[in-house]
This record gives structure tokens, C-alpha cells and sequence, in this order.
């Protein structure tokens, strides 16, 4: 009797939408910093940035995230993390922090698109 090897293939289709403020509105260059640092550090942490929009006083991203993440996590270490990158890279200015609160829900696949428009139409800055 020949024994059968079957492989598992296991993946996610997990989508969170994020959205969190500043204690102190962002300057354009700041805006550009932040997008860059997130981007980086949403790739540490293994997830995928389906859409981002960072306004002068708030973030909203869209990831994919391993069912391995908490959403907890994901935020202590994005904002953690990018608060820390601020006040390194902007010490001239008024020192930067997020408001302690953020939001969090899932996106079904089947919003996905409504979710990336919304995000990407919110470029209002003030």
C-alpha cells in the first residue's frame, strides 16, 4: 500500500481597514516621510498595503494581514514605530504623537474595491 504525501496550501484572504489621527497636523514633507517609513515597516511585519492616504491630521490603510497578526499588534508596532521615526527625523519641530485611539474593521473581498476608492479619494488636506 503506497502511502499519499498531500501538501496544504493555506491561505488568507484577511482585510482590515485602519484609520488613526495626530495629536498635531503633518507638513507635506512629514506626510511624505510617514508614507515611506509605513511602507517599509507594513513589510516587516508581513502584511500588504492595499491602499494608504496619510492627511495632514490622520492615516487610513488598508492591509492584508496574516491570520498570525493581531490587529493590536499591527497598530502598536505601525504606530509605535513611526511615532518614534517622527520625533527622530523631525526634531526641529513640535514633538509628534499619535492620538492613543485608532479604528479598525474587516473589508470583505467584495469591498475591497469600494475601500480602495474611498481611500484614495480622501486626498482633502485641511
Amino acid at each position: 500500500m503506497s502511502s499519499i504525501k498531500r501538501e496544504h496550501v493555506l491561505r488568507h484572504e484577511l482585510y482590515y481597514y485602519f484609520e488613526w489621527f495626530t495629536e498635531r497636523l503633518l507638513s507635506a514633507d512629514e506626510i511624505a516621510a510617514l508614507e515611506a517609513f509605513i511602507s517599509t515597516k507594513v513589510d516587516e511585519v508581513e502584511a500588504d498595503i492595499l491602499a494608504l492616504n496619510i492627511m495632514e491630521d490622520r492615516v487610513q490603510i488598508l492591509l492584508s494581514l496574516s491570520p498570525k497578526l493581531s490587529v493590536s499588534e499591527v497598530m502598536q508596532k505601525l504606530k509605535g514605530a513611526s511615532s518614534k521615526y517622527m520625533n527622530e527625523h523631525f526634531k526641529d519641530r513640535e514633538k509628534f504623537a499619535w492620538n492613543r485611539a485608532y479604528w479598525a474593521r474587516t473589508v470583505s473581498k467584495g469591498n475591497l474595491l469600494e475601500a480602495i476608492e474611498y481611500i484614495k479619494g480622501n486626498n482633502d488636506v485641511g
